[in-house]
């Protein structure tokens, strides 16, 4: 009659996944963009004169966009620092709980990253705040795209620990909680 709720949740998982790679690759792209703009600046600059005088604003927001959006896609690939020299010599079940343990912190950090990044934006958006630079960028702009890739990076840690809950519950503790999907 219906979705079971782990059909129905490894779906959620898998559209969180990819939306954390698609933002990932995004942020990515935008870093390289950023350096060539950088480039271009720094040689218009020393070799003919010309200066945009916004490399600097620019940038910042790329720097702001470009890491939030990565959050999501680093977690899921187990690419943020993990310092493990003592749990490696700790049993396999003590281990998937220290697991569990490091993404409840990681999930309310983010949740608490999303969440003071989204008022941030919207305090920029009622009060019209524009950056002081050149351009004078409305800041509600960059800050919801920060405060998205702090809310996609929110769900795939919610998303990573609901899997790792159920894989511990149901005894799959074959050294830690896997939470790093496979290669899609």
């Amino acid at each position: 009659m219906g979705v079971s709720v782990r059909s129905w949740s490894s779906r959620v998982e898998r559209v969180v996944s990819a939306l954390g790679w698609a933002m990932g690759l995004a942020g990515g792209a935008l870093f390289f963009v950023t350096a060539g703009y950088i480039v271009f600046d720094v040689i218009g600059r020393n070799y003919t004169g010309f200066y945009s005088g916004a490399t600097d604003e620019l940038s910042g927001y790329a720097l702001a966009i470009g890491t939030s959006w990565a959050m999501a896609f680093t977690l899921r690939r187990k690419g943020h620092v993990a310092i493990d020299i003592v749990t490696t010599h700790l049993p396999q079940r003590i281990r998937a709980l220290l697991e569990l343990v490091a993404l409840v912190v990681m999930t309310v950090f983010a949740a608490l990253l999303a969440r003071f990044a989204w008022d941030l934006a919207w305090g920029s958006w009622t009060t019209g705040e524009r950056s002081v630079g050149i351009i004078a960028t409305p800041l509600a702009l960059p800050r919801a795209l920060m405060a998205i890739g702090f809310t996609v990076f929110t769900l795939e840690s919610l998303a990573l620990l609901l899997r790792g809950i159920a894989e511990f519950a149901a005894g799959h503790s074959s050294g830690e909680v896997e939470t790093v999907a496979k290669h899609e």
